[in-house]
């Protein structure tokens, strides 16, 4: 099996949403800084509900697949 970007993998879309609805719950809004944020798919669901967020990864293609995505932070 192979696959053209992380966010592909099965299961890695519910495995963020799950995060953020724990997330969620206990905290409402602010600045958000996730390490190791692989491709920013999680970093753009907390975006997207109006956090300031800043990711910092090291693998070059994932950082490259995190600054594409659309973001309303850093």
């Amino acid at each position: 099996m192979q696959f053209t970007s992380l966010s592909e993998v099965p299961g890695r879309r519910w495995t963020s949403r799950h995060h953020w609805d724990l997330v969620k719950s206990m905290m409402r809004g602010g600045n958000w800084l996730d390490v190791a944020c692989a491709s920013g798919l999680f970093l753009e669901r907390v975006s997207d509900a109006g956090w300031r967020v800043t990711g910092i990864e090291p693998s070059l293609s994932l950082r490259r697949d995190a600054e594409q995505k659309p973001s309303k932070g850093t």
